[in-house]
């Protein structure tokens, strides 16, 4: 990596902006902020200024770019050149990128979104995964991973997505059909149920109306119990009563 200290004019900064193909959105507040202190004189220079990928387009500072622009005030910084994409999952500023960002700016994967990610903490609780972990598990578990989300996509109040999507995918995982699967999440979500064998699914959707928290602690809760009723579903048991059980139904094996 190259890193010089440049004085960036609010017309380098306009071409410099041109180089940002793959970044998180602009926060107009942050962009202001920087503004507001460009023109106060309070800007000072730091190790943190403009940096650029190998490929030459940008991996950070388009909050300050933008701020110079809109104060038309020069500004001197450090620009770095010749970062590796996969470095940008450890590029940390003022606004932190969070792991869905890091991913997708460090082009680590060209399928995982926001809702997969989630997952992660629920499925390996207590363990807390790395980005770079959490790619190689969802990697690995990649068809039920994608099962989970697309047979429960919408949104409901207290139907807690991350605890279903993780519930879904592990019963997946471990051989459960995903015609039965899809069934499960239909019902889940609506409420409706056809038929008696289907009731154990009403009594998995009323542990979350019954507990609308969502500490670790009762996402761990509801989690069991889902399990417990898919399990209870898919293998034509009927029960009264859904409780936590005392060992995991399904897990994610060999994979920790």
């Amino acid at each position: 990596m190259k890193n010089e200290l440049l004085q960036v004019t609010p017309e380098i900064a306009t071409k410099l902006l041109q180089r940002n193909l793959n970044n998180r959105n602009l926060s107009d507040r942050l962009v202001t902020k920087y503004e507001q202190d460009m023109r106060s004189g309070n800007w000072t220079i730091t190790h943190q200024g403009i940096a650029f990928y190998e490929d030459g387009t940008l991996a950070d500072g388009q909050h300050r770019l933008a701020a110079i622009i809109r104060s038309g005030v020069p500004i001197t910084m450090y620009v770095t050149r010749g970062l590796k994409k996969e470095q940008a999952i450890n590029i940390d500023m003022s606004r932190p990128r969070s792991v869905i960002d890091g991913i997708k700016i460090g082009e680590l994967s060209d399928w995982i979104e926001a809702r997969h990610v989630t997952m992660c903490s629920v499925i390996t609780h207590p363990k807390r995964l790395s980005t770079n972990e959490i790619v190689e598990f969802l990697e690995r578990i990649k068809p039920s991973a994608q099962l989970a989300t697309e047979v429960f996509a919408a949104n409901r109040r207290y139907l807690t997505g991350s605890v279903i999507h993780s519930a879904l995918s592990i019963a997946h995982f471990n051989g459960e059909k995903r015609s039965l699967l899809t069934r499960f999440a239909e019902v889940l979500l609506t409420g409706v149920a056809e038929h008696a064998s289907e009731r154990v699914i009403i009594l998995g959707r009323e542990a979350f109306f019954h507990n609308i928290n969502n500490g670790a602690a009762d996402k761990r809760d509801k989690f069991h119990k889902l399990q417990r009723a898919i399990y209870a579903y898919c293998h034509g048991e009927t029960i009264k009563r859904l409780t936590v059980p005392k060992e995991a139904i399904y897990t994610f094996k060999g994979l920790f």
